[in-house]
Order: structure tokens, then sequence, then C-alpha cells
């Protein structure tokens, strides 16, 4: 009997678990041991992988045979991806945002944190042939990348070969007995022996096959919709072959078999930087020389994790940086200095080695204003109803003396609370439902509100609230939606869009003449709509939209409408740019 009992893959959320009957309890047993889960107690088998970035063993997941019972049960913990269960199944771990969302956090942090810790761990033999090949391909080369860059940063092997040249100068050693041969033979020439450095090792020929094996895989399949880190991999990819091409170093396809046995400790010790390198081009082989698809093709299978909390822990402070320089940039305020400390560490303590080390620390020119803490939970768990969690944020509170607390987290319901009678705040920001872009728009949001400062867009979202757009069925829409409709954007059809405007204001502002009387006094030609055109038209060599606003300002002498005109330049969604000009309704009459 055999591992069958186990089906060939085995699908399950994160943090998620299932139950499967089993025959052979104890055979499940050796089976799992052979796919690396470790056992920990009586029939529990534990999957761990070492964290790159410290000494951690991170668990992948937890096996628990119940023999009683005849069954097993598998429970998945921080990582995604796909990992071998025993030598004939594997362990789908499925994330709780969607796959495409995974890649675009993945290929954000790449693009600004060339470190990380998002390794597979190579095992062979273990297909995972219903996985779509786009969703392995991009993070099996970033790795791949990762780990050339140390090679190139400490120094590619090399073997020297002896080459002989009579010359009259040159470098190496001289044979003597050849160069007096030479003058008696009437040739005035030293007789050189130069060693001249090989790079067409093995164990490099090793890295060109697989870096050559990812081009033909990124020249295959390219996604129809290909994200900007997907040409930023392939570029980065095929700089990293070519360097290996300058150096002399080529591959072929005859030896992939030897290439495939070549293993770190045949290296002399102080190569030891080639170990993942070398670990993560054989995984790459190994799938070359794999199972063969109809037409030929073959199957990238490997086994490769990430851990999502890590990931996101390093995506959140990204989108933080990311954002208060946004708001910086657009701030009202010039001398605003905003600082996101990353895991900053304090010692409370004089005499007791001991630190804190918050995810995050909000300041606002030079002073603490929030710690956030990053909370890759889902399915609307509250992180201030956590016990654990909820005592970690309080010790920082205390210690730091920070009054605002706010978890960030990718999907939950946004909570705020205010704790009695200390009076300090704990926030939960998230936008529900998880996208990059809400993400990164929530975030936006929450630090404008905890900064308290204003920027163009805030002023911009004011002054809509205090007047009415000029246009008939738009009242309540968003900014945003504002931003990308088409009815505002450049070039307009100054016709009609000013007709829209002026019968708007017309027949809705209290101090405005009515829309026929304007019409019935401008006869053949109609001041109003040539002002208000005019005024369209400014600014329009560099504005993309132009918002009017309708605005009723009240004085001592009663209350007068003001058409606004907003000009604004949007680049990649963000107001880079926001000028006015203001139509005095007086003018109209």
């Amino acid at each position: 009997m055999s591992s069958a009992d186990l089906p060939s893959k085995l699908s399950i959320s994160e943090h998620g678990s299932d139950t499967h009957d089993v025959e052979n309890p104890d055979l499940v047993a050796k089976q799992l041991q052979k796919a690396a889960f470790e056992p920990t107690g009586p029939n529990t088998f534990e999957k761990r992988r070492q964290s790159r970035s410290d000494e951690d063993n991170l668990v992948v997941a937890t096996a628990t045979i119940n023999e009683s019972a005849s069954n097993v049960v598998i429970k998945a913990h921080d990582h995604v991806g796909i990992t071998p269960l025993t030598p004939s199944s594997s362990l789908e771990i499925e994330p709780k945002i969607d796959w495409e969302q995974v890649s675009d956090v993945f290929f954000k942090v790449r693009r600004y944190k060339r470190t990380f810790d998002y390794h597979g761990v190579p095992i062979e033999n273990f297909l995972a042939d219903d996985r779509d090949l786009a969703d392995i391909y991009l993070i099996v080369a970033a790795n791949y990348i990762r780990d050339l860059q140390s090679v190139f940063r400490n120094g590619l092997i090399r073997s020297f070969r002896s080459r002989r040249v009579d010359a009259v100068d040159a470098h190496g050693r001289i044979d003597i007995k050849r160069s007096i041969w030479n003058y008696k033979s009437g040739t005035p020439k030293q007789h050189f022996i130069t060693k001249e450095p090989d790079y067409n090792v093995a164990v490099n020929s090793l890295l060109h096959a697989a870096g050559k094996y990812l081009l033909n895989l990124f020249r295959q399949n390219t996604p129809s919709n290909t994200h900007q880190g997907y040409y930023s991999i392939f570029s980065d990819l095929r700089d990293k072959v070519a360097a290996l091409e300058e150096h002399g170093i080529s591959s072929e396809e005859s030896k992939i078999e030897t290439y495939r046995r070549i293993k770190i400790g045949m290296l002399p010790p102080q190569r030891g930087y080639y170990g993942d390198a070398i670990e993560t081009s054989k995984t790459i082989l190994s799938s070359a020389t794999g199972r063969p698809l109809t037409g030929g093709e073959e199957q990238l299978t490997m086994d490769y994790l990430i851990n999502m909390d890590s990931l996101f822990e390093d995506y959140t402070q990204i989108v933080l940086d990311e954002q208060a320089e946004k708001i910086t940039e657009q701030s009202c305020d010039s001398e605003l200095d905003i600082k996101i400390l990353d895991k900053p560490s304090y010692s409370p303590f004089d005499d007791i080695r001991t630190n804190i080390e918050p995810d995050h620390i909000l300041q606002k020119n030079g002073e603490n204003i929030a710690i956030l803490d990053t909370k890759y939970y889902s399915d609307g768990r509250d992180p201030t109803r956590d016990l654990a969690d909820r005592k970690q944020m309080y010790r920082y509170s205390t210690i730091l003396g920070i009054d605002v607390m706010t978890y960030i987290c990718p999907e939950t319901d946004p909570r705020r609370r205010t704790i009695s009678p200390s009076g300090k705040k704990i926030n939960v920001v998230s936008p529900g439902e998880f996208s990059t872009e809400q993400y990164e728009a929530c975030v936006k949001e929450y630090l404008e509100e905890a900064l308290d400062v204003s920027t163009l867009q805030t002023e911009l979202i004011r002054e809509i609230q205090n007047g009415h757009i000029a246009m008939n069925g738009l009242d309540g829409v968003s900014l945003q939606e504002l931003l990308e409709d088409d009815t505002f954007s450049q070039p307009l059809d100054d016709g009609q869009f000013c007709l829209n405007v002026v019968e708007y204001v017309a027949n809705t502002g209290v101090s405005t003449p009515s829309y026929r009387h304007i019409k019935r006094n401008s006869k053949l030609w109609n001041p109003v709509y040539e002002e208000v055109k005019k005024r369209v038209k400014e600014n329009s060599e560099w504005a993309d939209v132009v918002l009017p606003i309708l605005q009723q300002v009240e004085d001592d002498s009663g209350v007068e409408d003001c058409l606004h005109f907003y000009y604004i330049d949007v680049v990649d969604g963000v107001i880079e740019r926001i000028e006015s000009n203001t139509m005095c309704i007086e003018e109209w009459n």
C-alpha cells in the first residue's frame, strides 16, 4: 500500500485545515517524513523552513494523525504556495487574497527591496501540474536574480589554464630553456607560460543553464495582461544571463544531468555564497527534465512558498513611505516633515538588556504621532479583540508614551475605539476588500487624518462638499469618480459643456437670473456663455480636468453665488497641481 490514501493534490486555504481518512496511518507517517515533515510529538509532524532574515524556523504546515479515527488533519500556517505533502502528493496553500493581488504585492516589494525572504524550498520529484505556470516562474526568476547578485558581488568561481606564447613582453613565467632555443633559432622573443582565467566551469554552467531555461519560459509564456514588474524581472534576468556569457560561461543541454549532480559541498568553504544559487538553479533544471506537456513544452514545477506576514509587513512599509511622500508633496504646509520609522528598536531600561520593536512609528515634524502594526488578518477578524495583540500594543503605547495605536490590515472591517479612562485611541485601518489600489488609498486617507494635514486633494474635496458640481445629476459623486468622468476631461466639447454649466447655474443659483432671462437678454450674442467658455479654455495646455463648482457665499449684503473653475493636473490618479478661477455671479446681471 502507498500514500495514495491522500490525493495527488490537497488544496487548503491559508490558516485553514482539512481532514482526510487514511487506511494505513503508520505508512502515512513515514511518507510525511520523507517530504520533510518532522515529528514534534506523538503522531504530530511539522514542516518548517528557515528564514533568510533571521534564525527562526517558520512553521509551514502541521499534520496530525489520529490512529483511532484513521485520519490525518493537515493545517496550514502563514505561508502560501506549493509544498510536498508526501512523495506522491502535494499541498497547495491558497492565499486569503487573490493570487493576482499577491503577485502585485510581490512585484512591488521586489522593486523597492532587492533582498527579501520569499525563497522556495527546492525539493525535486514533486510535481504541481495543475498550478498555472505564470503563478510560479516569475517568483522563481526573482529568487534566481537575487541569488546571482550574491554570486557576482562575492566573485565568480574560476579556474586557470596554462597557455604558451612567444612574445617580446607578456605576463607570466618565462620558460628559460625555450627562450634560449628561440634566440638560437633566430626568433628574438621570450617564451612565456601564462595563466588565463576560465570562468566556464561546471558550477557556473549550471547557473547559466537555469537562466537560459527561465528566459525561454518568459518568451513562451508572456501573459496577456503583463504587470510592470514582469518587465522588470525579465530585464534583470536577461542582464544576469548576459553577464555570465560576458565571462565566457556557456552551457549544454546534454550536460544537464551533470549540472544537477553539483552540490555546495564540492566547493571550497569560502565559496559558501554559491549555495542558494546552486539550489535554485538545480530546482529550475529539475523541472526542465520533468514531465513533458502536449506539444513538447515542459512544465516548470517546484516547491515554492511565500511568508505572507513577512511580505505584507514589507509591503505596508513601502505603501506608508509612498503615501507619506505624496502627502508631503501635495501639502499646503511647505515645512511638513513626515517620517515612517521601519521596525525601530527601543531599549526601555538602562540596566536591563531588552528591546521593543513595533512594526512602524508615524512621526510628524519629529514628534511621534502613532504606533502602526501590520496584521495580515481577513474575514472580519478584529485585532483589537485579540488579547495577545492588544497587550503588545498597550505595552508599546505605555513605554513610548504614544496615545494613538493603529492596526493596518488587508481585509477586515475598519474600526475606531477610545480606551477609557485614559482616552487613548485604537484604530483598525482596512479597505474591507483587498486590492493594492484600495489598500494604498485607505492608508493615504488615514495618514492625512492622523497627521491633520491639508493636501491639494483634501482642499478640493472640501470645496466640493461646500458647493455643487455645476452639472446636472452629479451631486454626491466622489472626487475620484469626477476625475475619471470624461465629461470634465480635456479636451472638452467646449460648446455643450459651457451650455450645461450656464443652464445649471442659472436654474440653481439663488442670486442668478433665470436661464430664460439670460437667453432673452443676450439676443444673438450670449456674454455669459462666452465668459464661461473663456474661463474653461484657460490652462488647457497642462490641465487634464476642469471642474466647475457653484458655491453660495453669505455676507452682510446677503447670499451670493460664485462659480469656481478648478484646473487639475492628474498623474497616475494623483492630483499634482490645482489652479482656480472665480466668476462672480454679479457679472451675469
